[in-house]
């Protein structure tokens, strides 16, 4: 028998075309200076040092602690080896979203025939959004990866006639690292018992049934347990109000969002909202990620296609998948289509909105929609005999392929623009890439204060990540607060030595730089006896040292 079977040689393909792919996006570069990105940075420059997965400094703490810990855990075991080097911390994540495709058209095609399996698996690994963001240090592509990875370990077990398989224990343990790595995960863990209940069963097949879900579910709970008792632990002190500024839905400002996520020292709390907004919530986000997924099936940039066009393909799509899942799940019940309410739900229930969530159902549009469209040209073709189920879809599938690749193109092509930006190296294998002066010079006093200030000093910027992770100092959010005199009076009497002002709310208004521009420019123009510069970057970017009064 040939090694290269039909099946073998499509993997083969996918490997291949993500490989071309994905590999380029691997770099050692850091574009942004502040979000998710530097967060992680820090989280894992935390772990990694021997500080822990909590608080990393008083008291400009990000919230991401409360997050599942695994990825950054794992690249702090990196950390441990190659030191603050971004090769190595991106390369778990190219080689999290090539495997990704791959692992798509094996879990399809337990739940489609091969072709359209592979059809499906071909788009998941060009699709634009996926390959951009491949060249971000996040933990979406190993999360995905774990997902689908559990899906089909889960899928083959629950076929099997023994509980006690190595299946089981792979799928309790992907499981887990699954859920620890995105809380999303929860989604196939409600989802399990559910496809072994709607299995065909009799009086013996129920006691199997049983322990299956038993082997699965029970590891699975001890870590679920261990963990959310830890963020009951940590949001006694964190004062986390998310839920209440998205179901009240009205932000005054993004400072006020910002001053709420930082910490901001002085910021009264948001008032909670109640489980009576809920359903409004639901809906608003449901309408986003569907939007969402529109552009990236389509390829299309927001803004770019006309509302009256939006509405009925959003439609038609939403009806071809809908009759594509129906028609490959009505006597399947697979894993797979019981998890994705559970996904969708936990989604649209979180109120921060993340595009980053659409990403692991992406490819189940690319399957239930190609299942959809061969039932509607199955109903076509009574009326046209003479058409040709498998070319037509072909046609479709390699149509929107060349769509993808195109995109993919402009990507590689913007890759290289950013590549002639000018490059600030913080550590072997870890250097900045800035779009704006300003951000640069931000970057280069923060890597001054690395090498000048005392190791004990307490720096105040106004973002915590990049603070942390370019100067590996403590600290301190700028306070939320207009009087100057409060501003004044807390870098007297708190913990802060030096801040650091710089021109980023001008460049981008809006952005955490504003709160140098509102509250902390102020008070050094009215109490400029009580600072002394020691570091000028730039034209507009200092460090001063806070005279403290005892």
């Amino acid at each position: 028998m040939s090694f290269f079977t039909r099946d073998r040689a499509l993997l083969l393909g996918l490997f291949l075309l993500a490989g071309a792919l994905y590999l380029p996006r691997l770099n050692g570069d850091w574009y942004y200076l502040y979000g998710e990105e530097a967060t992680g940075l820090s989280l894992v420059l935390s772990l990694g040092s021997g500080q822990g997965y909590a608080d990393i400094s008083l008291p400009g703490a990000p919230p991401h602690v409360r997050e599942p810990f695994l990825f950054y855990f794992l690249v702090s075991l990196l950390y441990r080896l190659f030191g603050l080097n971004l090769w190595a911390f991106k390369g778990l994540v190219v080689i999290s979203a090539l495997l990704f495709g791959p692992l798509a058209f094996l879990l399809f095609r337990k739940l489609a025939s091969p072709w359209i399996a592979f059809l499906a698996a071909l788009l998941t690994v060009a699709a634009p959004a996926l390959v951009d963001y491949a060249a971000l240090f996040r933990p979406d592509p190993l999360a995905n990866t774990l997902f689908f990875a559990t899906l089909f370990l889960l899928e083959r077990y629950r076929e099997k006639e023994h509980a006690f398989t190595r299946l089981a224990l792979l799928g309790a343990g992907c499981l887990l690292a699954a859920y620890l790595v995105r809380s999303t995960g929860l989604a196939i863990a409600l989802a399990w018992p559910l496809a072994l209940a709607l299995q065909p069963a009799g009086p013996a097949r129920l006691s199997l049934n049983l322990k299956k879900a038993l082997l699965i579910l029970i590891p699975f709970a001890l870590g679920f347990g261990l963990w959310e008792h830890r963020n009951a632990a940590a949001a006694a002190s964190s004062n986390l109000t998310y839920s209440g500024r998205y179901f009240l839905n009205a932000p005054p400002d993004s400072l006020t969002i910002m001053a709420e996520d930082f910490h901001a020292p002085l910021h009264p709390p948001w008032p909670q909202a109640t489980l009576v907004q809920f359903p409004s919530l639901i809906l608003r986000q449901f309408r986003y990620y569907a939007d969402l997924a529109l552009q990236y099936l389509l390829n299309w940039t927001p803004g770019s296609a006309s509302p009256q066009l939006v509405e009925p393909l959003l439609l038609f799509l939403f009806a071809l998948v809908l009759l594509g899942g129906v028609a490959s799940e009505w006597h399947r019940r697979s894993l797979s289509a019981l998890s994705l309410p559970f996904y969708l739900l936990a989604i649209t229930a979180w109120p921060m909105r993340a595009p980053r969530q659409t990403f692991t159902f992406l490819p189940f549009l690319f399957l239930y929609g190609l299942l959809g469209l061969e039932q509607l040209l199955a109903l076509v073709k009574r009326w046209i005999p003479r058409l040709s189920i498998p070319p037509t879809i072909s046609v479709v599938a390699i149509l929107l392929l060349a769509n993808y690749l195109y995109g993919d193109l402009l990507i590689f092509r913007q890759a290289r623009r950013v590549q002639a930006l000018p490059r600030l190296e913080i550590s072997p294998g870890f250097s900045a890439r800035l779009f704006s002066p300003g951000r640069r010079d931000s970057a280069q006093a923060l890597l001054w204060a690395r090498g000048h200030l005392p190791p004990d000093a307490v720096l105040m910027f106004h973002s915590h990540p990049p603070c942390y992770l370019i100067s590996q100092r403590h600290c301190s959010s700028i306070p939320y607060e207009a009087d100057a005199q409060k501003v004044r009076d807390y870098l007297m009497t708190g913990p802060v030595d030096y801040v650091l002002v710089d021109n980023w709310g001008k460049e981008y208004p809006g952005g955490p730089g504003e709160f140098s521009l509102r509250f902390l420019e102020p008070t050094l123009a009215a109490f400029p006896q009580d600072f002394e510069k020691v570091h000028q970057e730039g034209q507009s970017t200092f460090i001063y040292r806070v005279k403290k009064s005892f």
